[in-house]
């Protein structure tokens, strides 16, 4: 287990980071507004970098990267894809007013509930790549058609597939559909200063959210994934702001499958301790 920080900076603003970077021959990605260094924190240059990073105020975002050895041991494991592909529609209006979804919260964006399929420009180019998700929309995968065949092969349960339509929501796109998770666990997340760094209770709903630190593995009540089908939704609500997410949860042998049949590349898993 190895903990790696995300650092974004503007060149111009940040004279000294820049000049440490540079003279130590550190790589980082520049570009003309913001630029980003990506750094192991057991790198031996980390704490420098780290206290010229806490004297500017830039922020730090932190993962945590598991060995292959900690994912196969897991029970459970925490699935998102890396890989974002586009917006759903209609863009402009997908936030405030959502053919999408209903009865969210116009606080925090909790409590919705989908009722109609996602809308989109065009199907991702998905190359070697199965699964995949859409900007501000952080709790639901679309897969291509090997990734559902492959699926379905496997016999996962406790998932369905659901048709992604065009823009205007007049036709059916090829080759993508959502992953639809079925079930949706009580709430048994243990919160810990490790692993979060801020509590967030709406005024208006009442729905505790919590935003991940990064730095520590997420705990969860044993007892709650007692069965339940191979994937799952957490009854906790993830998020900041408008944000509000439920995480997607699969058994070992989903992880398994998923790496057997090569269609990891745009995943990244998150083992989870249970008590």
């Amino acid at each position: 287990m190895e903990i790696n920080t995300r650092i974004c900076f503007v060149s111009k603003n940040t004279p000294d980071l820049v000049k440490y970077l540079v003279s130590n021959g550190i790589p980082y990605e520049e570009n003309c507004i913001l630029s980003v260094i990506e750094m192991s924190e057991s790198d031996p240059h980390w704490p420098v970098v780290r206290d010229i990073a806490k004297a500017y105020g830039l922020i730090f975002q932190s993962e945590i990267m598991y060995s292959k050895q900690e994912l196969r041991d897991a029970e459970w494991l925490h699935m998102r894809s890396k890989w974002k592909f586009g917006y759903p529609q209609p863009e402009n209006t997908f936030v405030t007013a959502s053919t999408t979804y209903s009865g969210e919260c116009s606080e925090c964006g909790s409590c919705k509930t989908q009722v109609e399929p996602f809308r989109i420009k065009k199907a991702p180019k998905w190359g070697k790549r199965g699964f995949a998700e859409l900007y501000w929309v952080n709790d639901e995968i679309f897969v291509s058609e090997l990734a559902k065949e492959m699926l379905l092969k496997e016999r996962i349960t406790g998932i369905t597939f659901l048709n992604v339509l065009d823009k205007k929501g007049n036709a059916v796109l090829e080759d993508i559909y959502q992953l639809v998770v079925q079930n949706v666990l009580e709430n048994g997340f243990f919160a810990s200063p490790l692993s979060v760094s801020e509590y967030q209770e709406c005024s208006l709903c009442g729905t505790t959210k919590y935003v991940i630190s990064g730095r520590s593995m997420l705990e969860y009540k044993k007892s709650i994934f007692e069965n339940q089908p191979d994937i799952v939704k957490t009854g906790d609500v993830f998020g900041s702001g408008y944000s509000s997410n439920k995480m997607i949860m699969v058994r070992q042998s989903v992880y398994q499958a998923i790496v057997k049949n090569k269609m990891d590349r745009a995943l990244s898993f998150e083992p989870i301790l249970l008590r």
